[in-house]
């Protein structure tokens, strides 16, 4: 089975590796987990795996405003997933592939500014009385 993510913050790659863990312990060893790193302008990556992590794909996005800004990633994650070749660049490990990515916290805060979290409203409440 196919996870998709699209990660709030480019912070999450770090974590990737125990997200996918724990979708594999829920849903068996086949699981697989596509993470999209969103935002990261022109020169995005694009698909990009990670030495160690075989069920992983992580996807760096050159988001548009579009309908459907996800279909080229979950298509390639698709093809990955079906044991088809696809193109992707590789790392080493998820320190390499965090230091790939353009630093966006694009999914913190939601349309007209509302805050999508309540530990981000916190430590926004927490940085202002300081």
């Amino acid at each position: 089975v196919l996870f998709v993510r699209a990660a709030a913050t480019s912070y999450e790659i770090s974590e990737a590796g125990c997200l996918l863990e724990a979708l594999q312990r829920r849903f068996g060893s086949e699981a697989m987990l596509l993470l999209i790193i969103d935002f990261q302008g022109k020169s995005a990556l694009g698909p990009c795996m990670v030495e160690g992590h075989e069920n992983l794909m992580l996807y760096y996005l050159d988001t548009v405003c579009a309908a459907a800004p996800y279909c080229e990633p979950v298509r390639s994650a698709l093809d990955w997933a079906a044991g088809r070749e696809v193109q992707v660049a590789s790392v080493s490990d998820l320190k390499d592939a965090q230091a790939l990515a353009v630093e966006t916290t694009w999914g913190l805060v939601g349309t007209g500014g509302v805050i999508a979290f309540e530990c981000v409203a916190e430590a926004q409440a927490d940085t202002a009385s300081k």
